[in-house]
């Protein structure tokens, strides 16, 4: 199996918050931000977020890792969060026959108590 396509999460709880560095405060960040400093300050339990290590290889909708996390974590709610960055170079969201088969994608269809919710 190539290494990038191999399951990793992180539980956020393990993650560490770094300060963030804005262009244009609090519009523009330098880099990526972690959510972490967004689930401390609403009071989420943060051993009960997981996401999807990226450092290889970036999601799609359609990547196998999203269902193998769902099954091995027993999710109930996946959070797609933005949307438009989990569809992939091939795909034109402004064109709804194109975005439909990721949208329903067949990979949770074994997974009947799973929750999607896209930002």
């Amino acid at each position: 199996m190539e290494h990038g396509n191999e399951l990793k999460l992180i539980n956020m709880s393990d993650a560490e918050v770094t300060e963030v560095k804005w262009l244009w405060k609090p519009y523009i960040p330098i880099g990526k931000i972690t959510i972490k400093p967004r689930l401390l300050a609403a009071g989420a339990d943060c051993t009960k977020v997981i996401v999807i290590d990226e450092s290889h290889k970036e999601l799609t909708l359609s990547d196998k890792r999203i269902e193998e996390a769902i099954i091995e974590t027993s999710a109930q709610l996946l959070i797609i969060d933005p949307l438009q960055a989990y569809l992939g170079s091939g795909v034109d969201m402004h064109r709804a026959n194109e975005i439909r088969p990721d949208l329903v994608h067949n990979n949770y269809k074994d997974q009947p108590d799973i929750k999607i919710s896209s930002v």
